[in-house]
């Protein structure tokens, strides 16, 4: 957000922790910025030129984030951007966090221990990723660390 902001563009964000919130503040003001759920905060219909979601969408049951992908696309402005970051469903398996975990419901586990414990972390089948974007015009995948990279285009 720091570096879009130092570029001119206006800057939205909500974290639902308050030390995040005042680190954000700190290097931006908080204009804009938001302490609360993701899944609850409400979103400006056709505001938004590109909304980002990096390793963060993914901490809640897949119909939350099923949910709130769909108000991410109808916060979207025409031919406005999406880049969004899912862990893919494999990763459940590989990430050293999950060696000790708790199944909350198909493809969703929560740590049962360490910093995360008892979060919930959705993880995803190209096939889930490819239902999940299809309501944009042009979408792309790609892969790293684990996690699908997901550029869309509304």
């Amino acid at each position: 957000m720091q570096y879009l902001k130092l570029k001119g563009f206006s800057v939205a964000g909500i974290d639902s922790s308050p030390t995040a919130y005042e680190m954000a503040s700190k290097a931006i003001g908080s204009e804009g910025l938001v302490v609360g759920d993701m899944y609850k905060h409400r979103l400006a219909i056709g505001k938004f030129d590109l909304i980002l979601s990096i390793s963060t969408i993914h901490h809640g049951k897949k119909a939350q984030i099923k949910a709130l992908l769909d108000k991410v696309h109808q916060a979207l402005l025409r031919d406005g951007f999406a880049y969004i970051t899912l862990p893919i469903n494999d990763s459940s398996n590989e990430w050293m966090t999950f060696k000790d975990k708790e199944e909350i419901e198909a493809g969703t586990y929560a740590p049962n221990s360490g910093p995360e414990k008892g979060l919930p972390h959705s993880f995803y089948t190209r096939e889930e990723v490819e239902q999940l974007f299809s309501s944009y015009k042009n979408f792309s995948v790609d892969t790293a660390r684990g996690r699908w990279l997901i550029t869309a285009v509304k």
